[in-house]
């Protein structure tokens, strides 16, 4: 995990699917330097409910990015203004909490858009 102390290996992007992570799990923590991160969740995910979207406050404000975000053509939400122009968007699905949400196109979209 990037905000685990001592973890070695950063990655250029993190994409998390249904992490059971919430603002109280992250609020102590140490943010990294800022990364691009799309975080999916599901409305339907009854074991981590809105986990996902309490996080997404915390990864915004380690990016440095503005405090509200705006709906993109994908569905997602994404930020604006981050630092060193890292993405941090949000996507939603409507499955439950084991089943992939469906986003293909918007986690292509993300990864390609962070690979140039």
């Amino acid at each position: 995990m990037v905000f685990m102390a001592g973890t070695r290996h950063i990655p250029n992007a993190i994409a998390p699917s249904a992490a059971g992570i919430d603002y109280q799990d992250l609020r102590d923590r140490k943010c990294p330097k800022p990364i691009p991160v799309m975080i999916m969740h599901s409305l339907n995910d009854h074991l981590f409910p809105k986990y996902s979207v309490q996080s997404l406050g915390w990864w915004a404000a380690c990016n440095k990015c503005e405090p509200i975000p705006e709906i993109i053509k994908n569905g997602c939400m994404a930020y604006s203004g981050c630092a060193n122009g890292v993405k941090t968007w949000y996507c939603e699905g409507d499955k439950l909490h084991a089943q992939w949400p469906g986003i293909n196109n918007a986690l292509t979209d993300f990864f390609v858009s962070v690979g140039r």
